[in-house]
């Protein structure tokens, strides 16, 4: 699944803070080079775990609209919480990335399926 992008010369991104282990052992296999995307999702209050979206390094916010019908959040609920997660993301990119620009070809997460970090991250221009 990988190989076409083995040697290719393209930059791979990992996601903190799972994903940057992912990232290091696929870019030693890959011989990419590698770097990090700050995504962050936002976590319900009462589960850290769980998020209903994702906040991107250029601000972009998505929302699972889905499931935020299901979980009876208020909208003063849904801004907080997207509000605190994009500072946790300027606070990231000012730590790990400082103003060095971002060019992707590909992401490492270390939760992969269906996930908004990576799709928030995809969408983001």
């Amino acid at each position: 699944m990988l190989q076409p992008y083995q040697a290719a010369g393209g930059l791979l991104l990992g996601i903190p803070a799972g994903g940057l282990p992912v990232a290091s052992v696929m870019r030693e296999k890959m011989a990419l080079e590698m770097d990090v995307a700050v995504v962050s999702k936002i976590t319900l209050p009462w589960n850290t775990e769980a998020g209903y979206g994702a906040v991107s390094f250029d601000g972009t916010v998505r929302l699972n609209q889905a499931m935020l019908a299901h979980i009876g959040l208020s909208e003063n609920q849904i801004h907080q919480g997207s509000e605190t997660t994009l500072q946790k993301v300027r606070r990231r990119i000012k730590l790990l990335r400082g103003e060095r620009p971002l060019n992707f070809k590909m992401f490492s997460n270390d939760q992969y399926v269906d996930n908004k970090n990576i799709k928030v991250s995809i969408c983001s221009p």
